[in-house]
């Protein structure tokens, strides 16, 4: 992570599942000079993203960078584990920009970024869900 630069107001709003994760990566930005809250949100649900959006409505830039791998061979995944995979790594992003989106367009300004890996691309290691 990178300090925040001096006279830059900033504040991250870090979200993830797991409220002590999302706590510590708060901790590592507020080193870095910025102010972090952490909210603990499942972005699998359109309800928790909903109810977490409206306590920041005006965010000027998203960044979707949850995702899951959990190394079960395919042949061995489990269909729960395939659907959370999916629903975590292609369902939330569309969640997360959903509920920011409407603010960005009203106030002509807001960036969003989803971050993805292609890890389920290699051939070497066909696996997804558990």
């Amino acid at each position: 992570m990178t300090p925040v630069p001096r006279g830059t107001a900033a504040q991250v709003i870090v979200w993830d599942v797991a409220a002590e994760s999302a706590e510590a990566v708060a901790a590592e930005v507020r080193v870095r000079g910025a102010e972090a809250l952490a909210v603990a949100v499942d972005v699998t649900s359109t309800d928790a993203v909903a109810q977490a959006s409206r306590q920041s409505p005006e965010v000027d830039v998203v960044v979707n960078n949850a995702g899951v791998v959990t190394g079960a061979p395919l042949t061995e995944a489990t269909e729960a584990g395939i659907r959370r995979t999916f629903e975590v790594n292609a369902l939330a992003p569309y969640w997360v920009t959903r509920a920011f989106l409407p603010g960005m367009v009203e106030r002509n300004a807001g960036v969003v970024v989803t971050v993805a890996a292609d890890r389920a691309a290699d051939k070497q290691t066909p696996r997804t869900g558990r």
